[in-house]
């Protein structure tokens, strides 16, 4: 679920440059600049990412069948979402 959280959190923070680019204020100045297109890989790459992790924390024991210790498998989805914002 932790994973759920961090790509809801990274997908809020991707909608949210679109708010600034609406403002037409704003927009006549970032026009043809990177502030409009790096969003789209980033965040699209970000989610992608913690997608295959919260794939392989799900299924890591169906397919090695051993168990992991609770309090380290709440860690990576924190380290991996606070890395990549």
């Amino acid at each position: 679920m932790l994973y759920a959280y961090g790509f809801i959190g990274l997908f809020t923070i991707g909608g949210l440059t679109g708010l600034f680019l609406a403002a037409i204020g704003v927009d006549v100045h970032v026009t043809d600049t990177y502030f409009v297109i790096a969003p789209f890989p980033l965040h699209h790459g970000r989610r992608t990412i913690m997608g295959y992790l919260g794939g392989l924390h799900f299924w890591w024991p169906k397919i090695s069948g051993r168990r992991y210790p609770e309090g380290l498998a709440s860690w990576p989805p924190v380290l991996s979402s606070s890395a990549l914002t």
